[in-house]
């Protein structure tokens, strides 16, 4: 037995639904089954609801009681819910795995002992992990941070942080820094194992939107050399110090205007009194200079420095020495030379060593790169030769190019010809690195391999400026500016931590943990607060991070 629907369309074209009460039976002469209509319920539109609904429930009571009840229960159980409000929704994941690692890293324990003696000591604590926490996950400003970021995270210990206690929490890590870097480091280095025997060092720019610079004596916002292509833009130089897994050691900040040898001294004077064991300091060519390279050795240290191919000539020398490459790993070949020779070098110098490395893969990448640049370069030499009048202005223009201005000579008719003697230097140079080291245990390959983590370093700037961003730098005053770039700085160190035990990047955690919600829900039983179910991923992650899994009801009340 069953509900039929019948549909019959009008003369105006509108359709008009009948149900009927209907059963099928077998018609034993024709051997098909035949529909045999009990009763006529009437139009669809005219019927009365509530009859059938009783209708309905007489029906169940008398053939499925019990159906009839999970039915009741049913409907009692969703008007219930319909009570229910869902008063907000807020991020919660990433900012209970940054504490989780704040407190497991010590960073908690070293800020709040740092301002147990300052008023608002526990605001103050809050408010510096805040500072950080924000720097990872939703980089603002620190009005932004207040008015916007902290109430669209669900952190109950927030809700003591007024906006001058982050200025406050700026000022304690500026006059703490010293201390908490070197403590912190030597837990987390204590914590993860962490390696120490290099460490890595390099300096970047970051630039201010400000078009003047500070006066002197007043400020460390200068004109200098910008690695962010903003040469007229205040800015200041950031040194970072990291270990071979891509710790953050220690930080620095200068005025824009200082070069990025005449920082060495100071690393290297701040370091040793850390105590550390056997260190090789690690920096790229820019650092490279006699004054330089004697700190660095004082002590008994050692380095592994990059020397400038083009600019020294030292490396010119180096280079028309013979020897053979070896391979030593998926495209890196090495070879050490010997220079200056045990007959043209002082006793006292004879520790140093100067190892080529070839990237037999990028050496192809460059040749293929500068052919077809000399083919562009032969047509544009052409054109200009087609012309009949003088072109001084274009010629100009050309040799003033910076990518095809180094291959170009002018003759003594005034013409333009590709300098082929350019050409075969820069053939000798394609893949090619070369770095000088006064550690005599390190192996050619260990010391080609430790330069090439340097990278390191230049992913920790990429980082610090594309994913933490520390611009743009809203502070005048030195201190506070080198608080800003310490707060980024300790976001860092967190990150890299999460991504060594889950081996993800970080902005995958972050995309994936920052999916798990705060919910709050009201009723007539009073409020709730608990967080979405976790994924299997996120579990996947929490377990990798050795961070307990949040637990589902937060507060009932």
């Amino acid at each position: 037995m069953y509900v039929r629907t019948t549909t019959r369309r009008n003369k105006d074209g509108s359709t008009v639904r009948y149900l009927q009460l209907a059963e099928s039976v077998w018609d034993a002469e024709h051997q098909r089954s035949q529909t045999r209509v009990l009763y006529n319920l009437g139009r669809e539109d005219a019927l009365d609801a509530d009859a059938l609904r009783r209708l309905a429930k007489s029906l169940l009571r008398v053939a499925c009681p019990e159906e009839l009840a999970r039915l009741q229960e049913l409907q009692e159980t969703s008007a219930e819910a319909a009570r229910l409000r869902l008063e907000w929704a807020k991020e919660y994941g990433g900012v209970h795995v940054l504490h989780a690692l704040w407190r497991e890293l010590g960073l908690g324990e070293e800020i709040v002992r740092a301002c147990a003696e300052r008023p608002s000591a526990a605001p103050l604590a809050e408010a510096a992990f805040l500072l950080v926490a924000n720097r990872a996950l939703a980089p603002e400003s620190k009005l932004g941070l207040y008015e916007r970021w902290m109430e669209e995270i669900h952190w109950p210990a927030a809700e003591e942080v007024a906006l001058h206690h982050l200025y406050l929490a700026l000022d304690l890590l500026a006059a703490e820094k010293a201390r908490l870097e070197k403590e912190i480091f030597f837990r987390v280095a204590d914590l993860l194992s962490a390696e120490v025997d290099l460490v890595f060092y390099d300096t970047t720019s970051v630039y201010f939107e400000s078009e003047e610079e500070d006066a002197e004596g007043e400020g460390i916002r200068r004109l200098g050399h910008s690695k962010d292509f903003r040469p007229g833009a205040p800015q200041i130089v950031v040194g970072l110090a990291i270990t071979r897994e891509g710790l953050p050691v220690k930080s620095w900040i200068w005025p824009g205007n200082t070069a990025d040898v005449s920082t060495i001294e100071q690393v290297k004077r701040e370091l040793a009194g850390w105590r550390l064991n056997r260190v090789v300091y690690v920096a790229d060519g820019g650092m490279m200079s006699e004054a330089n390279l004697s700190t660095l050795a004082r002590g008994g240290s050692g380095y592994i420095v990059g020397v400038p191919l083009r600019k020294s000539k030292e490396a010119q020398a180096v280079l028309s020495r013979p020897g053979r490459f070896q391979t030593v790993a998926q495209n890196l070949e090495v070879k050490e030379i010997a220079y200056p020779s045990a007959a043209e070098e002082p006793v006292a110098e004879r520790r140093r060593r100067y190892v080529l490395c070839r990237n037999p893969e990028e050496a192809r990448r460059q040749q293929h790169r500068r052919e077809e640049l000399l083919r562009e370069l032969e047509a544009k030499i052409k054109a200009l030769e087609a012309r009949a009048e003088a072109h001084p202005k274009a010629a100009c223009r050309l040799q003033a190019n910076r990518r095809f201005g180094p291959y170009l000579k002018q003759r003594a008719n005034g013409r333009l010809v590709i300098d082929r003697v350019k050409v075969a230097q820069e053939e000798k140079l394609d893949g090619k690195w070369l770095v000088i080291t006064n550690d005599l245990s390190l192996s050619a390959e260990d010391v080609a391999l430790g330069y090439k983590q340097l990278l390191r370093v230049e992913e920790s700037f990429r980082r610090l400026k594309h994913g933490i961003d520390i611009r743009p730098v809203h502070h005048r005053t030195p201190e506070r500016i080198e608080a800003h770039v310490f707060a980024c700085v300790l976001a860092l160190l967190i990150e890299r931590v999460a991504e060594l035990r889950t081996g993800r990047h970080w902005g995958e955690i972050r995309r994936e943990v920052s999916r798990l919600k705060m919910v709050a829900y009201e009723g007539p039983g009073g409020r709730v607060l608990q967080t979405t179910e976790p994924t299997a991923e996120q579990r996947k992650l929490f377990q990798a991070m050795k961070i307990e899994t949040p637990k589902l009801v937060h507060h009932v009340g």
